[in-house]
């Protein structure tokens, strides 16, 4: 990873990177996974060093997507914002 330019081998590796993260998630959307890939392929041309870095980033994020999702889910069984009545 010596030049801010992809090479196919640093495309297999964000490939690759991916697929762990989507192990266990079959839910994920190519939304998500289209943010995550830019994640990656940002903190990449930013001259993160090695995969374990770019693992431990893309780990970390989906991590906060998690937290943020399940506290949304928990606002909203909770009632969530008011509803106008119309």
């Amino acid at each position: 990873m010596s030049s801010a330019y992809l090479t196919s081998d640093d495309m297999k590796m964000i490939e690759r990177l991916l697929a762990e993260a989507r192990k266990g998630r079959p839910y994920a959307s190519s939304d998500v996974e289209t943010a995550q890939a830019r994640l990656l392929i940002h903190a990449f041309e930013s001259h993160m060093p090695t995969e374990a870095e770019l693992r431990d980033l893309l780990a970390e994020h989906v991590q906060s997507r998690m937290i943020l999702a399940q506290s949304y889910q928990r606002w909203e069984n909770e009632g969530g914002a008011p509803r106008s009545e119309r």
